[in-house]
Formats: structure tokens, sequence, C-alpha cells
């Protein structure tokens, strides 16, 4: 694999040189269509802090997770997302989203998350597993800084 990067204001170019990978499939158990299972969820690395319950086979609720957040001005900062509940359809998908509003800093803010993912029965460890993205965004409606996560990625297991 190869990255090159083009600054297109200054012309500079960084790249990296090739380098050599290698990857091996994981042995999986035999994998099933049911709903996932009750209970906790964590969000595997970099989302440790991620937390979210399965409250049934049809429902998520309490989904949380520190955020970084980068600002349009410059700044940056540590927030948590926050979506009390998602829907899990038959195919083991889920989508939730919420906003609220709050101050940060002494700025009045109005916040935005959302939360998607699948589920995708066990892994090696016979835990189940979900992966998907997340988000957060704020802005903060006296100066109209917008603060965002981006939209990331995100892999977890059931973990009790």
């Amino acid at each position: 694999m190869r990255e090159t990067i083009t600054f297109v204001n200054s012309g500079v170019i960084c790249a990296s040189n090739t380098e050599a990978w290698s990857g091996q499939r994981d042995v999986q158990p035999a994998q099933t269509s049911t709903p996932p299972p009750a209970g906790g969820y964590t969000g595997s690395v970099p989302f440790n802090g991620l937390t979210f319950t399965v409250a049934s086979g049809t429902s998520i609720t309490n989904v949380s997770d520190q955020e970084s957040l980068h600002c349009s001005d410059g700044n940056g900062l540590i927030d948590e997302l926050i979506v009390p509940a998602a829907t899990i359809a038959a195919d083991g998908s889920f989508s939730g989203s919420a906003s609220d509003s709050g101050t940060v800093g002494g700025h009045p803010t109005q916040f935005s998350y959302s939360f998607r993912g699948n589920f995708h029965s066990i892994g090696a460890d016979s835990a189940e597993r979900a992966a998907g993205t997340m988000r957060e965004s704020l802005t903060f409606t006296d100066t109209n800084v917008i603060c965002t996560s981006n939209t990331e990625a995100w892999s977890g297991r059931r973990t009790s």
C-alpha cells in the first residue's frame, strides 16, 4: 500500500514508501439470523468508551460515547454523544438520532447526534458483534461556530 497527499495551495507532495501488508480471515463460528441478545455492548478500539444496551431484540437504549469535536473556529472540545434509543430492524440494522439544546462554555448550543449500524451475529469469541457509524455536531447559536466529530466508524461487541 502507499499513500500520497498533495497540498494544492503549495504544490507540496508527501508520500509514504510502498509498504507490504498481509491479513487473514478470522475463523468464524456458525452464524445465526436471530435478533441480537439483550445485554450491554461496548465499543472496540478506539471506541472503548462507547456503550449501549440492547433492551430487546428490537431496540437499543442508552447509547453514549466521549467524542472529540473539531470546530470551525480552529478550536476543539470533548463532549458526550447521547442517543436515547434506536430501533433494530428485522435484518439487524438500526438507526437512531437525537437533538438537544444547552450551554457549552457560556454559549447557547444546539446538539445533533446520530448512531447507526448492523448486528453481525457472533464472533470467534462467541460474543454478538455490531458495527456502524456515529456523528455528533453542535452549533454555538450566538456565534454560529460549528463543532463536529465528523462521521466515525465504530465496532463493538456484547460484554454483559
